[in-house]
């Protein structure tokens, strides 16, 4: 199923700026598409050169990474 989501910006000279987009959580991984600012809500997850869209794909992963020991400074 398909959510949409608005981002608004949180830079100062921007604050006014909006960003549609959709996302969806299948198989355990998280799909993004937003497009460019002021631009129609995406209705799929492609991009295409120029077009201003930004589309991602998250996973997590399946096997916890260890945290890194802390070492004194020289």
């Amino acid at each position: 199923m398909l959510r949409r989501v608005r981002r608004r910006s949180t830079i100062t000279t921007c604050a006014d700026l909006r960003q549609h987009g959709i996302y969806q959580v299948k198989d355990g991984t998280l799909h993004t598409a937003l497009a460019a600012v002021t631009a129609p809500r995406p209705n799929d997850f492609t991009a295409a050169p120029g077009d201003g869209r930004t589309v991602s794909q998250w996973s997590r992963h399946k096997k916890a990474i260890p945290a890194k020991s802390a070492q004194p400074a020289k």
